[in-house]
Parts: structure tokens; sequence; C-alpha cells
């Protein structure tokens, strides 16, 4: 089949992301299915590259759109990056999905998840360069810390769900880029509440 012009300015829209050396990716194949699974303009991203040189690997590797692969990484290295600096710093995000070809929360009958589309990407953990592990159902997770996470996430991305969204988000964090009428975005994320403080004995 002939390149339509959707798909060669999706490549070429790539090309200059790809180009900016923010992602270590390779190019992905354009799939597109009837069932509306799929995406132009994917690329996979192995590892998302660092102001300072370093890098920040993603476990498994990524399958996304061009476009929220850029918006992720822009969250990782203005975001997570100073975020995480007082933990010894982020070192690894650990994936829980990126493009799979489903309804939403594997609902039979639901709506295109916009995972299906190649446009989210679920993050499990993010693991520091100490060895240390942090998510929002891992208990030593500082507060602060994923306080921070919820806020610049639902700054970045239209789409932000953690626990408390749906029951479907417990042990991880959605964030897609979905476009609504009206510019509408959607952050649903309950932090955990913070220990109460420690009362003193009476003398």
């Amino acid at each position: 089949k002939s390149m339509t012009a959707g798909t060669a300015m999706s490549a070429s829209f790539c090309k200059a992301v790809l180009a900016k050396e923010k992602l270590i990716a390779e190019p992905a194949l354009a799939a597109m299915w009837d069932n509306g699974c799929g995406a132009v303009g994917q690329i996979t991203i192995r590892a998302i590259k660092l102001k300072d040189g370093g890098e920040v690997a993603l476990r498994p590797s990524a399958l996304i759109r061009c476009e929220t692969a850029e918006l992720f990484a822009d969250w990782v290295r203005e975001e997570l990056v100073p975020a995480t600096a007082a933990y010894s710093g982020i070192a690894r995000i650990d994936v829980a999905a990126s493009y799979h070809c489903r309804p939403r929360n594997n609902v039979r009958g639901a709506r295109m998840s916009e995972h299906g589309r190649a446009n989210a990407i679920d993050v499990r953990a993010i693991v520091m360069k100490n060895g240390r592990r942090f998510g929002v159902d891992i208990p030593d997770t500082p507060l602060q810390l994923l306080a921070s996470m919820r806020r610049s996430a639902c700054e970045y991305f239209t789409t932000v769900l953690g626990p408390g969204s749906d029951g479907y988000h417990e042990d991880h964090v959605h964030v897609d880029y979905a476009q609504r009428r009206g510019g509408d975005r959607l952050c649903r994320w309950k932090l955990p509440l913070p220990p109460p403080p420690r009362q003193h004995p009476l003398r």
C-alpha cells in the first residue's frame, strides 16, 4: 500500500523527535487494524536520555506514539529527575504496559483503551540508583515523592489514573495523551493519608 499523507507526516514528526536525542529508541512499523487498534508514528523506547548524559532505562521497552513518547521523556527529564534527586536519583522505570490492543481495563465491550492506540504507558515502579524501588503500592515510598509525581503527571498528561480511580489502577499509574472535546483532562489518583503524628507520653 502507498504511504498516506498522515503516515508520512507521522514519520516526519517521529524523525524530528528522535533527532532531539531525548530518547534511546527505534522506529516501529505503523500498524492500523480494522477494530481501531494501532497507530502510525510509533517507536520502541529502551531508555530516556538525561541532560547530564545519563540514562533512565525502561524495563521492558515501551511501544508508544512519538508525540506521547516525547511528552513522557519531558516528564521524566524535567520532573522525575529533580523529584528523585534526594533519594539518589532515578535509574529505571518499571513499565506495566504500553501498546496493547484491548478495551479499557480489559473489560469486554468497553471503549478502546488508549493503550490500543499506542497512546498510553503504565508506570509500575521507579527504581533509584541505590536500588530502592518506589511505587504507589510500595509502603516505604515517600509521600512527598508521590505527591510530586501526581502533581507533575496531571500537568503533563491529559489522563492520569492511579489508586482510588476505578479499582483497576491500585498497583500502578496510567498516563496517556488522549484528546477530548474542549481539552478536558482527567486526574484521578488518590494519595495515601500521611501517618498520624506521634503521641508523646504524658509525664
